[in-house]
């Protein structure tokens, strides 16, 4: 039997209180290497606008990290068989249950990202853009771990599975680039492939 109701929001705020920690650790990691980066010339602005530019790069490791986290917090009770069929046996649709923990996913990553580039705004001065460049980049960062660590975990069917398919999609980049530049590269005349 269906819900006449819709419970999207107070799944929606289950989810934002309830994993609370995770993203509030997330932030207080964010704003210690944000800290880190501003803290060296406090007068020089451009210098703070390269060092948060810079710094894209590096956090998106973090978020290579984070996001698997979340969506395995997010999305436990399918890797529990008694705890996924009493859910999914109460009338609850499943596209609020599944578009609630998505969205709060994303909310995982939009809010501590802004109070991260708000902090840095005071830092910057007229080259504010470059915060609003590393918001959209973070997210960006995010929305694309997350989205593959959520297909990771519908593929799969437990905690092990979801980690190794995480791996393999997001390593088969690297490896196609290790084996086109260790077997192909010496076969073609001339042809460089590089990284950069």
């Amino acid at each position: 039997m269906k819900s006449k109701t819709s419970s999207f929001k107070t799944i929606f705020f289950k989810d934002i209180t309830r994993f609370a920690p995770v993203w509030v650790l997330y932030l207080i990691g964010g704003l210690l290497i944000m800290g880190s980066v501003m803290v060296n010339n406090l007068s020089d602005s451009q210098y703070h606008a390269r060092g948060l530019a810079e710094s894209i790069g590096g956090l998106s490791i973090l978020n290579l990290l984070y996001a698997p986290v979340c969506v395995q917090m997010l999305f436990g009770d399918l890797f529990n068989s008694r705890l996924c069929n009493a859910l999914h046996a109460m009338p609850l649709r499943r596209r609020d249950w599944f578009f609630s923990h998505c969205l709060v996913g994303l909310y995982f990553s939009l809010i501590p990202n802004t109070l991260i580039a708000a902090s840095a705004l005071p830092f910057l001065g007229s080259n504010w853009p470059v915060a609003l460049c590393w918001l959209v980049g973070m997210t960006l960062h995010y929305l694309f771990f997350f989205g593959v660590a959520v297909f990771s975990t519908m593929c799969a069917g437990n905690r092990l599975g979801m980690a190794a398919v995480y791996a393999v999609i997001n390593g088969g980049a690297y490896l196609a680039y290790t084996f086109a530049s260790t077997v192909y590269e010496p076969l073609l005349y001339g042809v460089n492939i590089s990284d950069g």
